[in-house]
């Protein structure tokens, strides 16, 4: 490989181009490398060991892939329709997807409920200093105490827009029976609505 200022006054030909972009869309596998993603490094090297050109620097690749808007080194996660989903979970996924598409009948109630797991309050040892004229940063106390990990279940009712909310000790351990006594217990302020 070049240096990147000598490579960097050197034009390249359409045809290089074409074969890097070519080159940056397929999967590195395909192309005998044993890499998840491609980089601009290991696309100048495949396309050099392809004889595709003499010699091409990481920066060059990465101009050439910029000005086509390639970018093969960002990853972007999907669930995959490939994999095989048993009776069970498809049955389950039909029924949630009807009552989510379908009008709710007067006395019905559709409830959305998610929960955030390993809530950790910490205390700092320190309070904070704030920021000063001339450049002082924010300091933070790096020492804190822990206090354990919560639990917070919201429960979003698709009817009205109320929001259902309360904190548990243990993962998995929400009943509605449970956060509504707690809630009647508590008092707590008025749910947001949402439109």
């Amino acid at each position: 490989m070049t240096k990147p200022a000598v490579d960097a006054c050197r034009p390249f030909p359409p045809v290089i181009a074409a074969h890097l972009v070519k080159l940056a869309c397929e999967l590195p596998d395909k192309a005998g490398r044993s890499l998840s993603l491609w980089t601009c490094a290991e696309l100048a090297r495949t396309a050099i060991e392809r004889g595709v050109v003499e010699s091409i620097s990481p920066q060059s690749v990465q101009r050439i892939l910029q000005s086509q808007k390639l970018k093969p080194w960002r990853v972007h996660h999907w669930l995959s329709p490939k994999v095989e989903m048993d009776e069970a979970f498809r049955a389950t996924v039909l029924e949630v997807m009807a009552l989510y598409t379908r009008a709710p009948a007067p006395h019905e109630q559709i409830w959305s409920l998610d929960e955030k797991t390993s809530l950790q309050p910490r205390t700092r040892s320190a309070p904070n200093l704030p920021a000063q004229p001339g450049n002082v940063p924010l300091y933070v106390e790096h020492e804190y105490a822990r206090k354990g990990a919560l639990q917070l279940f919201a429960a979003f009712n698709t009817k009205t827009g109320k929001v259902s909310g309360c904190c548990a000790a243990e993962s998995g351990k929400w009943s509605s029976s449970s956060c509504s006594r707690r809630s009647r217990r508590r008092r707590a302020p008025r749910s947001p609505k949402f439109t």
